[in-house]
């Protein structure tokens, strides 16, 4: 069974047998989600990271063993080591991701939200069972 806490003011912790979630009360993304060599690990931690970077446009981090994703700004370049050292000095080397992706784009809805599942299916080579698209910008389904 899985609690998820959408309010913060709770100062306990959770009744025995039940996962603790902390959600971002905006977006619905798990804000603790990792936990690596003993310690909590946030997604959105891992990105926050990678974003301070002035070469750096837009980044995803998602899964239990972390795979970033980065879009670099137009005419920047960094290679993988340079974002890898940059997590390791913000957050810690207990927080290196799995793998780094440096890519083009992100797969997003036409609003603007980055379609994690399909980051996830990617990843894992489940290409074949990326489900429902039609909610892809027309720049991923066309």
């Amino acid at each position: 069974m899985r609690l998820l806490v959408e309010m913060p003011g709770s100062a306990t912790l959770p009744f025995f047998g039940i996962d603790l979630a902390v959600l971002d009360s905006i977006t619905g993304k798990e804000i603790i989600k990792t936990e690596a060599e003993g310690h909590r690990i946030s997604t959105a931690a891992i990105e926050s990271a990678l974003d301070a970077l002035p070469t750096v446009a837009e980044t995803a981090a998602i899964g239990e063993s972390v795979h970033a994703f980065a879009i670099l700004k137009p005419n920047c370049s960094i290679d993988v080591k340079e974002l890898a050292l940059q997590i390791r000095k913000v957050i810690g080397p207990f927080a290196m991701p799995k793998k780094i992706y440096i890519v083009s784009d992100l797969p997003k809805t036409r609003s603007g939200k980055i379609m994690r599942r399909i980051l996830r299916k990617s990843i894992s080579n489940e290409t074949d069972q990326l489900g429902d698209l039609s909610t892809l910008s027309d720049k991923y389904s066309g």
